[in-house]
């Protein structure tokens, strides 16, 4: 018995020896597997950052170029819609030019080589060092025109960056695009509204985009929207949200402490009615002295999206806690009021009750914002830019009359009947456009044309006619004086139209001042139901008319295909009410600061601003607004030739090979 249980300890023991060795292969398997995998993690870590290296490094290439391209010198302002070929060359010649002028820290000129082949034109750059490791080059190409084809290829010049990193075994390469437009300055058109004036926006407006005023005094608001308008873009002021603070109106609400003190972004506070800045421990900024700070009565500059409060030659105030220095006196902008839930809260003396996403203030002026300025309507003599581009175009005599039809020259008076109208007029059910709204309404002797068809017309100074159920097509010309309206009739020209349709585009001569009464008597004012669709060869501009009131009124009573303003929309003021879809940017150039409480822009149901010429129920309507930015101002207005990135063109690729022969060819 003893025997037999030591050989069948002997057999188990031999079968744990086995079953040991074989779990010490699979775990030395595993540990080995494990390794691997840690080896290869840490190999593809590497790559990784690598890669991330390259392709920063490209993207600090592309911003490069972009800095390149900004600062390379155009052509001369232009008051042409297209870039000729000419200067087209210029600004690609200027570009290689500074390319090759383009410095590394400390390194010199960085190499360079252009090229020709005939059929396109390129600028590179050798590797240019970014960090440790990795560095970019740079190549911009601009193509001929086919001559098959009608698209201006050579308006488009193409930026390809390449990126590396290199490691100690291999090299990592990663490659991004984009394009830049040789193009006029169209800064105004990246807006849906863009004016020097006010803005009201009320009724069911919905606007697409950002909306700019220019408007300067602070006693008053520069924008005002009821609950049922939608701006989908931001509110751009040039005022400061600090000199509006202890105004009798709010833009927005903002949130306040237990101390009643305006919360800040940076975590600071600010005492409204004092003007003390205190810290996020609630110690107040004082200066060396002690004494507390004022931070409303002082200057300052935006940085970084902050406010550095500054003496009158601008330099920083150094702020004091306690006696102890704290540097520059820096300061967030106003937390505004969200509930719990995220939505805006609105107060009744808000002037802002729509939806929109947020309010930029401090905005640069509009002195390098070009068609806001009336000068850009004159060439360097003195011309109205709009009478060298249009009315040149129709013959200086009478309009030809074939039955209904009138075109191509003057529009006669002789032989048309006339009526008696008043601007502003009475309400529709009180009289209408026959009786006076108030004793300060302009009495107008109109030429009435009803019915015709009118092409390419010009409409002389004091014809303030009526036109009812015309149709217009090509160019309409309304002359006036260039010095401004005054009580002499044929300074000004004041037309309204009737249930009208548009198919061409309306231009205005230029009156340089807004003299007295000049939105009464400069004016066009569109009643009943106005249809636009122009399908003329002058798609930038529906309505090119600086320094006039330009009154939409009512257009059709449903919004629809046939109800579509497409381009600028031009005015000194313009209004726009009922039902209307507008694909551009309505540019209300007129400076209003002069008056108490500046002339406004309505978008949306009529407001009494003093320059609304009716308060029908059917001026409350849809109206959209969406801006094109890639569209061309119209020509009559003076801009700069720009090299403009074009922000939807980016991309990440493989660099083609017929751009890695351009990188190389001159390299070699």
């Amino acid at each position: 018995m003893y025997q037999n249980r030591e050989t069948r300890a002997s057999k188990h023991r031999g079968i744990a020896i086995l079953a040991a060795m074989i779990f010490i292969v699979i775990f030395t398997a595993f540990s080995v597997g494990i390794l691997s995998m840690a080896s290869a993690n840490l190999q593809l870590s590497g790559n990784h950052q690598k890669s991330n290296m390259a392709l920063n490094a490209a993207l600090s290439g592309l911003e490069y170029a972009k800095w390149i391209a900004a600062n390379t010198p155009t052509d001369s302002p232009t008051h042409i819609n297209t870039v000729t070929d000419k200067q087209a060359d210029k600004v690609w010649t200027n570009l290689c030019a500074q390319v090759k002028s383009a410095r590394e820290d400390g390194d010199g000129k960085t190499k360079t080589h252009e090229g020709d082949d005939g059929q396109r034109q390129w600028v590179a750059t050798d590797w240019v060092k970014y960090l440790d490791g990795s560095s970019f080059r740079i190549c911009f190409v601009r193509y001929n025109d086919n001559p098959n084809t009608a698209v201006r290829e050579n308006l488009t010049i193409y930026i390809y960056v390449e990126g590396k990193c290199e490691g100690k075994c291999e090299e990592f390469k990663r490659t991004v695009a984009m394009q830049l437009r040789i193009t006029k300055d169209a800064q105004v058109l990246n807006y849906a509204i863009a004016g020097r004036g006010r803005m009201w926006l009320a009724g069911n407006t919905t606007i697409h985009g950002d909306i700019y005023s220019s408007w300067n005094k602070a006693n008053i608001s520069p924008f005002n929207m009821t609950d049922d308008s939608v701006v989908e873009g931001s509110l751009n002021t040039v005022l400061p949200w600090q000199s509006m603070l202890n105004k009798t109106y709010q833009m927005q609400t903002f949130l306040y402490d237990t101390n009643g003190r305006l919360m800040l972004s940076d975590g600071k506070t600010l005492q409204r009615s004092s003007g003390y800045l205190y810290d996020s421990s609630g110690r107040v900024i004082t200066n060396s002295s002690g004494t507390p700070l004022n931070i409303l009565s002082l200057k300052f500059k935006v940085e970084n999206g902050l406010n550095v409060a500054t003496d009158t030659s601008g330099n920083p105030i150094i702020g004091y806690v306690n006696g102890q220095s704290v540097g520059p006196v820096v300061y967030g902008n106003p937390v505004e009021a969200f509930d719990a839930d995220g939505n805006r809260i609105y107060s009744s003396s808000d002037e802002l009750k729509g939806t929109y996403k947020t309010v930029n203030y401090s905005q640069p002026d509009q002195t390098n914002m070009p068609g806001l300025s009336i000068n850009d309507y004159y060439d360097a003599s003195g011309n109205s830019l709009t009478a060298l581009h249009y009315k040149s175009q129709i013959p200086a005599s009478n309009a030809v009359v074939s039955g209904s039809t009138i075109e191509n020259g003057k529009l006669s008076t002789s032989g048309v009947p006339t009526v008696t109208e008043y601007f502003p007029h009475a309400p529709l059910a009180s009289g209408g456009y026959s009786v006076a709204a108030s004793s300060s309404s302009l009495k107008l002797t109109r030429y009435k044309y009803e019915g015709k068809t009118l092409r390419n017309v010009v409409i002389s100074g004091g014809t303030n006619a009526l036109f009812k159920n015309c149709t217009f097509e090509g160019i309409l010309y309304v002359d006036c004086s260039t010095s401004g309206p005054t009580s002499t009739t044929s300074t000004y020209n004041n037309i309204r139209f009737e249930n009208c349709i548009f198919n061409g585009t309306i231009v205005t001569n230029v009156p340089k001042n807004l003299n007295s009464g000049w939105w009464q008597r400069n004016c066009l004012y569109f009643t009943g139901e106005a249809t636009f669709n122009n399908t003329s060869g002058y798609q930038e501009a529906t309505i090119l008319a600086p320094h006039f009131n330009v009154n939409l009124g009512n257009t059709n009573p449903t919004q629809s295909e046939n109800n579509v303003l497409t381009g600028a929309i031009v005015g000194g003021i313009v209004d726009v009410r009922g039902n209307a879809q507008i694909y551009g940017t309505i540019i209300s150039m007129a400076d209003t600061t002069a008056y108490t409480s500046g002339y406004v822009t309505n978008i949306g149901a009529t407001e009494n601003d003093g320059g609304s010429e009716t308060t029908e129920a059917g001026d409350i309507g849809v109206i959209e607004i969406t801006p094109n930015e890639e569209q061309m101002l119209p020509s009559g207005i003076t801009t700069p030739i720009v090299l403009k990135p074009l922000k939807n063109t980016y991309e990440e690729k493989i660099l083609p090979e017929e751009i890695e022969n351009l990188f190389e060819r001159g390299f070699q």
